[in-house]
């Protein structure tokens, strides 16, 4: 799956990009547009501003380097959560998420009027779609299935695995915990990626380590890590908020 984000051609020659091209080079540039990257795919596009923990996942040499882009241009903002965003990228996917909206809404017309016009043999209508199917909606969530989404259960197959899980008495991730895990991960790995979702969610530690060793250690290539990702894109896309996050995201990756 790929997020995308708008990349205007002419970037470089905004005042601010100039004056970080002069002043860092086209090094600097690419830890801007790196870190706007990461901004695309965390939660509510907001990523920890810690220059360690940027400098780690961006593989960036230059500690100093990645705190002046960070901090010296004026191309990013700050949260009393000590997480940054981009104004400008924030503007820019809403009007994204806007345009898309549309053309959702104008295909699900469309797939309403062809179920509309199909004729079984027998020359009934078949039945239109109503307002409540999620997927013949293309995934808008209404207030059904949102229902069904935040009141999942154990099934049959996973059930003693996933009330395992969520009865260790552990902490809920923190900060701290999360950069632990993040200057410890191996490349190709991100443990520190999923205990930042479980931080922003506010999930446990258990949970948190409990996707990771599923997960081959939070391999960037295992089909679980994959599925993790999926399932915050989904969210994200579809704007809502878990009512019972660790249900929702062991129930779905557990199944």
């Amino acid at each position: 799956m790929y997020n995308y984000f708008p990349h205007p051609s002419n970037a470089r020659q905004s005042s601010m990009c100039v004056t970080l091209l002069v002043q860092e080079g086209f090094a600097g540039y690419g830890i801007y547009w790196a870190l706007l990257e990461l901004l695309r795919d965390a939660p509510r596009y907001r990523y920890t501003a810690d220059e360690k923990i940027l400098a780690y996942v961006l593989h960036a040499p230059d500690l100093d380097q990645v705190k002046r882009v960070l901090r010296n241009f004026g191309l990013f903002d700050f949260d009393e959560d000590g997480l940054f965003f981009s104004p400008w990228l924030m503007e820019s996917l809403g009007a994204y998420d806007e345009q898309k909206k549309k053309l959702q809404e104008a295909g699900r017309k469309g797939a309403a009027r062809r179920w509309a016009h199909t004729r079984e043999d027998n020359g009934q209508a078949m039945a239109t779609p109503s307002g409540d199917d999620g997927q013949a909606m293309a995934y808008n969530i209404t207030q059904r299935n949102l229902t069904e989404l935040n009141e999942t259960q154990p099934t049959l197959a996973n059930g003693e695995e996933w009330r395992s899980i969520l009865s260790v008495d552990s902490p809920k991730v923190t900060p701290e915990y999360m950069e632990m895990l993040v200057s410890t991960q191996k490349a190709g790995h991100a443990c520190g990626y999923v205990a930042q979702v479980c931080l922003y969610y506010g999930m446990t530690e258990a949970v948190c380590e409990a996707i990771c060793e599923r997960s081959d250690n939070a391999s960037v290539t295992h089909p679980l890590y994959r599925k993790f990702c999926a399932l915050v894109g989904r969210i994200e896309q579809e704007k809502w908020v878990p009512k019972h996050p660790a249900n929702f995201f062991l129930s779905k990756l557990l199944e």
